[in-house]
C-alpha cells in the first residue's frame, strides 16, 4: 500500500501511526478531510472451539463497549 501511495497511485484512509515514518520523511502527505465524518465497521472473529486468553477476552469486551456508542 505504501509503495502505491508513494508513486501517486490513489488515496487511502489509515491510522497516522501506521505511516508515521513516511509522513515524517514527507514521502507521504496527509490530506485535510473537510467532508462528513468517516465511519467503518469492525468485525471480530474467533473460533468457538479455540482457547481465548483472558487478555483477548478483556480486549474484545472493551472494544464492544467502546464501539457500541
Amino acid at each position: 500500500m505504501r509503495k502505491c501511495l508513494q508513486r501517486g497511485i490513489g488515496y487511502t484512509i489509515c491510522p497516522a501511526v501506521s505511516v508515521r515514518r513516511e509522513l515524517a520523511e514527507e514521502s507521504l502527505s496527509k490530506l485535510n478531510w473537510g467532508g462528513h465524518p468517516l465511519e467503518t465497521s469492525v468485525v471480530m472473529i474467533w473460533h468457538v472451539e479455540k482457547w481465548c486468553s483472558p487478555l483477548l477476552e478483556h480486549f474484545m469486551a472493551l472494544a464492544e463497549e467502546i464501539m457500541a456508542v
